[in-house]
This record gives C-alpha cells, structure tokens and sequence, in this order.
C-alpha cells in the first residue's frame, strides 16, 4: 500500500471531546505565554529601579523616616549604637563550606529612640 493511497482512504473526523480539549490546549499556552511577557516586563521595571537607586549616592538615614519605598535599592548610612544585647544569630548559613551564624543586630539612633535590623556579616563558631 502506497502511503498518498492510505490518506485518500482516510477521512479527517476529529470528535467533540478531543476538540475541545485541543481548544483549551491552545488557550493555556496562549494564556501561559502571555504571563510570561508580563512577567518579564515586571522584571525589567525592577531592574531599572534598581540601577537608578544603585546609580545614586548614599543617603544618610535618620530614623525619621516613615516610608521605606525611596529608600529601596539606596546606598544608606546611619549612625548609632547597636544594640548588642538584642541581636541574633541565625544559624545554618555556610560562607565556604564552613558552618557558621548570621549576625543580625538593631542599630538604634539616639535622637529618635528608633532602630534598624542591619546584617552585622557572618561568624564562625
């Protein structure tokens, strides 16, 4: 049997539930493509907010503060006193292969009575 003969004894009748889901099939990936290009838009409008927060220079924190969104992606200084008797290790965290902690401590500014967390760097038991 010649393989055009086998097509021409052949005739195309797709049912009603492999339609469909045919249908549905297309739709998803429209759909699914579509997230994607919003959600690579999403990231591009993050990476240039933080290549205009990083071209900036450093901002001297206060503690008057009371919005944090202009302060995203900034260089910040502060100065103060941390508080030592608050701070915490966060354990499990490895910095070459080696087993250590995570120092997170408040650094409290002295006209404002206001703190904040600053990653102090990782230390080894």
């Amino acid at each position: 049997m010649r393989l055009s003969s086998f097509f021409r004894s052949r005739r195309f009748a797709p049912t009603l539930w492999p339609t469909l889901g045919m249908i549905a099939f297309v739709a998803l990936t429209v759909a699914l493509g579509n997230w994607q290009r919003h959600r690579a838009a999403e990231k591009q409008a993050l990476e240039d907010a933080f290549n205009a927060g990083t071209a900036q220079p450093p901002l001297e924190l206060t503690g008057e503060e009371r919005d944090a969104a202009p302060l995203l992606f900034r260089a910040l200084r502060a100065s103060g006193e941390y508080a030592a008797a608050r701070q915490v290790l966060i354990d499990n965290k490895l910095h070459s292969d080696r087993p250590g902690f995570d120092v997170v401590a408040p650094l409290c500014f002295a006209a404002t009575k206001r703190c904040v967390l600053v990653d102090r760097g990782w230390i080894a038991p």
